[in-house]
């Protein structure tokens, strides 16, 4: 079964290039790994070495991005970028139906950006990943794309989050 971390985001993040998303990672990675407390915790300088973001699509705007931060390099996290289509349409429509409940003022605020969203990206992960480092390698890497696309993250188990200079703020949790 697979996890998702869901960024929505309402200015386009096609320019974002794999070593801008290093960097972002790497600014939070210490910080997130301290108050995420993953499972199968690496000393996050050691994981900042081996981290590696490649395109599956060379010379193509932000699409699919493989992110590795393994020692086994077999392993990876896949982030996807889809824009103004029915799949956004489809994903944005699903996460408001799963807001209809919830009457917290937060939760206006989501359902208001997510009716503005002109992306959405999706990552990936496996439980292994979720144990392990992928868990803050995985929040850093959206609180990276929600900067710079004016986004907000929605993390499965989780709840939903805003970037906060190194950190995130939970703003609604699940």
């Amino acid at each position: 079964m697979s996890i998702w971390v869901n960024i929505f985001c309402q200015r386009s993040v096609e320019s974002v290039r794999p070593n801008d998303l290093i960097r972002g990672i790497e600014k939070r990675l210490a910080v997130m790994t301290y108050l995420l407390l993953p499972e199968e915790e690496e000393e996050p300088a050691s994981v900042s070495k081996r981290l590696k973001i490649e395109a599956t699509q060379r010379g193509e705007p932000f699409r699919r991005l493989q992110i590795h931060y393994r020692t086994d390099g077999d392993q990876f996290l896949v982030m996807e970028r889809w824009t103004n289509s029915e799949a956004v349409f489809e994903e944005v429509k699903e996460f408001l139906e799963r807001l209809e409940k919830r009457s917290e003022s937060a939760a206006e605020r989501i359902r208001d950006h997510l009716r503005e969203t002109i992306e959405s990206i999706g990552i990936e992960l496996k439980a292994s990943d979720a144990r392990s480092m992928g868990w803050p390698v995985a929040i850093c890497a959206a609180a990276e794309i929600a900067e710079r696309g004016d986004g907000i993250i929605h993390a499965g188990g989780s709840g939903w989050m805003v970037p906060s200079g190194n950190e995130v703020d939970i703003i609604l949790a699940e």
